[in-house]
């Protein structure tokens, strides 16, 4: 039977499709398209290239790009950012600032009615698989104290809580029992998949320990034992001081244990190698001059010997560490002095760089890192300077130390700075937490031992930080009866990702700066990177009348004091008014000198210009109530304190700026870590680590709009639906959460508080959005990815408008959206490809970066109408029209689907195929057909194009008889190219003809019933 010819076109209108099965391919789409460009209908041709630019830094990794009135910033994984100079292609040698690389969000949490926390623990079992907490708290039920020690287990990747809060045993009240403080050391055993040491002193001084063993997500609790009686136990070093010490160690089944022990009236450390459950270990007895208080123990492997570092205060005023064998301790060890160190309070890091271990002293206002170089006495000490605060905990990532620091006010407030030395001193705002209230005129009362409320754990990059946090306070009679205001408290518990982030940065505009959102608010306004709101809560230490001076006799005065700064832009910035002081006039003192702290931002940086930000007094008229300035002073850098002399009379006092929140305003408060950051409606909007919304006052002109602590929105079931992205569309701004999308309404309230927001509306219960990744808001909508690819939310709803890519996009993450008007694409950035989305036909197509490899891309920007790459080894990438990575040739690859004439299964005959495009510069083309779904069988077919013009051949093939086939396109480089543009191509038809009935099997092909 002699076959019609039948002539089919496939002409190249459309992107490639790879939702479909491979043998399912839509008719007209491609199953690849790499290095295409969609710029007139019915045609595809080659992508432009790139040059490669300066590079950032050759030692230190790139992490993110951004750009701001046309200018390009860089950042590197420390966090400070450099600015880009296109007419000398260079990067500034001088950075602009800090942009923090680590974020944070409250992962855990146990608190109760009627419950006062104090000591607080938390460790690791040695797998880093489980996470305990343990703390000892107080019952308040009928304003009696009964006090008890707790434990919460949790399995760690997932947060699963799998013990709820238990009781250990019963402690006693720390006001009058010396120590009652509780730790957790994690461990192994055997038959379990964890355990836990419990060391505590019970409620007649004993020291004792209860093992938790952990199996699956059973946890067991077992019986207490006795360590230690209280007559071998130094209990006399003093009030509220922690003279023993359990930690992690190296050996499975083991933890380590050190405790200052009374020997016939000598002092002394015994360390044990203590077995899981046991009351014996290897020891070993230290002899010390002083009986010392605040014991640290740490364990490390660095200098190639498990070793055991304990702190102790030697001598009175002479804090050493003492480094022992781990497995066999023995009296042979070496001692580290540390210099200027008063008690053991304080942590231990490791610092695996430089194989060295740290300690950081955890001194009010300044400290020391201390370097101890393993098997030595040898000692290296940096002075470390803090505004304000104790030094609590920290990790050791990389290069980098993360110090926290927990400050307190007049107020009793309590917020917790992390700090970051990279080099230099940086110091990065991570999160001010409001962790005890205060009520005016009364005094506080607070169980929790001031350096051991607030205990950490690192495991890998991620640090877990236990806060204790107040719920309430209520006013309740002690055993005495005794009216006091108590505490109603919990646990906390906080995950802090200090890795490198290539993905999450967020970024907004708004009064002429620039926004971006990762761990703290960060704002560039054309002269410095820093935070938005980098004022720690100042505080007035004392008022004090002095002879001289105009104010009047016997009159009582108010202070308060306002940290204030104007950006490069304009606009005024100012932190919340400092808490009241009170003084008192007579007849000669007449003067009042006010002493306040600097409250320096918590950011400063080595090499930047200072923001010159003044602290600002105000006072009230003599008896009275509202505010006025009085004086100004720029912040001194060198000096923790700030003096004012104020002798204004009240009417020349009455002439000076009035106090803003004295008008009715709302005070600005320093924000929590945040994790995203958009602006609405001339107001900025972040997501906060508790997942709360937070939202700025409006912006006016002249004014950065500051964040009031009422201004926030809350989510219904924000603990398992985190909110991950914001974008303002139109009149709404919408909410991307993990499983939802919502839409808040409204014009929000004035900076007085009056208004509101509507309540927020669920848009969809079907989709939600990945975390850490960027949105995009275009005429059509606004662009997300979720866990299952690239979506589009419009006025009719949310398109997966992605699925095409679905394969290309896989797991990976997406780096950046960016839309290039040019090319009428919008880019999407990720770490190894970009994957093209024409607006304009609709269609999709791939970039591939053959030279990338091994390095990665870690952000991306449009500047006009330049597209520009930043790759992790911190080369900037810029768009041109050389069709060329640098110097490597970039080919066209086009796969088509399967052509199948006769249906899937059916018989066909193609005799030869026509190829219809255009030749733009000499080049190598190869086209490959493959049969019958194998693309193991093959034909090739090599096209030498010699000259530019119209690009037309045939091929004919050598298996004609098939059920389908596929044709691959693509260039190389040959000869002298030009412009190395290669080909565009229109279209591919075949002379076809279609047989009837299926394919033919063979007979070891065909089966019949059984």
């Amino acid at each position: 039977m002699v076959l019609e010819k039948q002539r089919i076109s496939f002409p190249f209108q459309a992107g490639v499709n790879t939702k479909a099965d491979g043998k399912s391919t839509p008719d007209g789409y491609l199953e690849v398209l790499e290095n295409a460009r969609f710029d007139k209908f019915g045609a595809i041709k080659k992508r432009n290239g790139y040059t490669e630019l300066a590079q950032l830094d050759a030692s230190v990794n790139a992490a993110g790009l951004y750009t701001h009135k046309g200018q390009l910033l860089a950042s590197r994984v420390d966090g400070k950012v450099f600015p880009y100079d296109p007419a000398v292609d260079a990067w500034g040698t001088r950075h602009l600032g800090i942009i923090k690389r680590f974020h944070g969000e409250y992962v855990a949490a146990a608190g109760f009615a009627n419950v006062d926390v104090g000591s607080l623990s938390v460790d690791t079992d040695q797998s880093g698989n489980y996470l305990a907490m343990a703390w000892r708290e107080r019952r308040l039920d009928d304003g009696s104290a009964t006090y008890n020690y707790m434990a919460a287990v949790y399995e760690l990747s997932t947060m699963t809580l799998l013990r709820s809060p238990v009781k250990i045993a019963v402690a006693s009240d720390p006001g009058t029992v010396y120590h009652q403080l509780i730790e957790v050391a994690g461990s192994s055993a055997t038959s379990n998949d964890a355990a836990f040491e419990l060391v505590y002193e019970d409620s007649s001084n004993n020291i004792k320990a209860t093992a938790l063993y952990v199996n699956a997500s059973t946890v067991t609790v077992k019986t207490a034992r006795q360590l230690v009686a209280a007559a071998n136990y130094n209990v006399d070093i003093g009030d509220n001081k922690k003279a023993y010490t359990a930690f992690k160690v190296s050996t499975p089944n083991k933890i380590g244990f050190a405790y200052a022990r009374l020997d016939g009236g000598a002092d002394e450390i015994r360390y044990v190698h203590l077995g899981i459950n046991s009351t014996t270990g290897n020891s070993v007895d230290v002899a010390v001059s002083g009986t010392g208080d605040w014991m640290r123990g740490f364990a490390s492997s660095q200098g190639g010997t498990a070793k055991v570092y304990v702190m102790f205060e030697d001598s009175p005023g002479d804090d050493d560490v003492h480094e022992i064998e781990e497995v066999t301790p023995t009296n042979t060890m070496y001692v580290h002095n540390i210099v200027g160190s008063t008690n053991a309070t304080g942590f231990f890091l490791e610092d695996s760089a430089n194989s060295k271990v740290l300690w950081v002293d955890g001194s009010n206002l300044g400290s020391n890192k201390e370097s101890l170089t393993p098997n030595s006495t040898t000692v290296t000490n940096t002075a470390l300077s803090f505004a304000s605060g104790n030094a609590g905990f920290g990790a050791m990532v990389e290069d980098t130390v993360f110090i926290g620091v927990h400050e307190y006010n007049a107020s009793n407030l309590t917020h917790l700075t992390l700090l970051a030395e990279v080099g230099d001193i940086d110091l990065n705002t991570l999160s001010h937490n409001t962790m005890a209230g205060g009520v005016t005129g009364e005094v506080v009362e607070r169980d929790t031992v001031i350096g051991s409320g607030i205990n950490s754990v690192q495991v890998g990059d991620v640090l877990y930080v236990a806060i204790p946090y107040v719920q309430n306070i209520e006013s309740l009679k002690d055993s005495a009866s005794t009216q006091k205001q108590i505490n109603h408290s919990g646990v906390r518990l906080l995950r802090l990702d200090l890795s490198t982030p290539t993905a999450g940065l967020s970024f907004a505009e708004l009064g002429g700066s620039l926004l971006v959102g990762c761990g703290g608010l960060a704002s560039y306004d054309g002269s410095i990177v820093g935070e938005y709101a980098p004022c720690s809560t100042q505080v007035i230490t004392t008022a004090t009348a002095i002879a001289g001076g105009d104010l009047d006799a016997s009159a009582t005065y108010k202070y308060k004091t306002v940290i204030s700064w104007y950006d490069a832009v304009g606009n005024l910035h100012r932190s919340s008014p400092s808490p009241a002081e009170t003084e008192t006039t007579d007849g000669t003192n007449k003067e009042i000198k006010v002493t306040c702290t600097q409250g320096h931002p918590t950011a400063r940086y080595d090499g930047v210009e200072d923001r010159h930000a003044y602290i600002e007094l105000y006072r009230t008229q003599g008896g009275g109530s509202l505010f006025s300035k009085v004086g100004s002073a720029e912040q001194a850098s060198s000096d923790l304190e700030q003096s004012f002399s104020d002798a204004l009379s009240d009417s020349e006092a009455a002439e000076g700026e009035t106090l803003y929140t004295d008008t009715g305003e709302l005070a600005n408060i320093v924000l929590p870590n945040i994790r995203y950051v958009a602006t609405h409606r001339s107001r900025i909007f972040v997501i906060c680590a508790d997942n709360l919304i937070r939202f700025s006052k409006e912006y006016i002109r002249g004014l950065a709009p500051g964040f009031a602590d009422s201004f926030y929105i809350s989510l219904p079931g924000s603990d398992n639906d985190r909110p991950v992205a914001l974008a303002s569309f139109g009149s709404n701004l919408i909410i991307i959460r993990e499983k939802s999308i919502w839409t808040l309404d409204g014009e929000g309230p004035s900076k007085t508080g009056d208004g509101r927001f509507y309540q927020p509306r669920l848009l969809s219960s079907q989709y939600g959005g990945k975390a850490e990744t960027p949105v995009l808001v275009t005429d059509e909508g606004v662009w997300f990815q979720s866990p299952n690819g690239i979506h589009i939310l419009t006025s009719e709803g949310v398109e997966y408008i992605g699925a095409p890519v679905e394969d290309q996009l896989g797991s990976g993450t997406v780096v950046a959206m960016v839309v290039h008007q040019e090319s009428e694409t919008i880019r999407f950035v990720l770490t190894d490809k970009v994957l093209v989305y024409n607006y304009t036909f609709k269609q999709w197509s791939i970039d591939t970066y053959s030279s990338l490899s091994p390095n990665t891309f870690v952000g991306a920007a449009n500047v006009s109408g330049t597209f520009y790459l930043l790759t992790s080894d911190g080369y900037l990438w810029k768009e041109d029209a050389s069709f060329r990575l640098d110097s490597t040739y970039l080919p066209l690859k086009i796969r088509t689907g399967w052509i199948k004439a006769a249906g899937f299964q059916g018989r066909q005959r193609v005799w030869r195929f026509h190829v219809l495009g255009e030749t733009r510069d000499i080049n190598d083309l190869t086209v490959t057909v493959y049969y019958d779904y194998d693309t193991s069988i093959s034909d090739t077919f090599s096209v030498v194009q010699s000259a530019t013009g119209v690009l037309e051949f045939r091929g004919e093939l050598s298996r004609q008889q098939c059920r389908a086939l596929q044709f691959e396109f693509e260039d190389a480089t040959t000869g002298s190219p030009t412009t190395y543009e290669g080909y565009s191509i229109n279209e591919l038809s075949l002379e076809v003809g279609v047989k009837q009935g299926n394919e033919k099997f063979s007979t070891s092909d065909t089966y019949k019933v059984d």
